[in-house]
């Protein structure tokens, strides 16, 4: 992990994506944090040297929790716009949006090449 950066979050909340059926996490950023949060996701998203895997990791508790793939240069601050996948049920997508609110602020590390 090459880059980290305390980012600003209001909360997070576990949805489940439409017709998948896949539980995630969305969270929802201040103004200073999606600001701190794009400028990661265009490196990643540009595969910079900075993040050549194009993945951000999720880390909550001193554990990696998802390094889910940036999927666009830009983010604005909605819970709509970026979500955490991972392979959660219903209630392990509660008890991580839980921990996340409890854990605040989240770092989130760019994974190095």
């Amino acid at each position: 992990m090459k880059q980290v950066v305390a980012v600003l979050l209001d909360s997070a909340e576990a949805v489940v994506e439409g017709g998948a059926g896949q539980w995630m996490i969305r969270p929802k950023f201040t103004i200073d944090g999606i600001a701190a949060f794009n400028r990661i996701a265009e490196q990643c998203y540009a595969r910079q040297p900075s993040c050549a895997t194009g993945q951000i990791a999720v880390v909550v508790d001193g554990r990696i929790i998802s390094a889910p793939m940036v999927q666009a240069p830009q983010f604005s601050a909605d819970s709509t716009s970026i979500s955490i996948p991972g392979d959660f049920s219903e209630q392990s997508a509660r008890d991580l949006a839980e921990a996340i609110n409890r854990s605040l602020p989240v770092v989130l590390k760019v994974k190095g090449a």
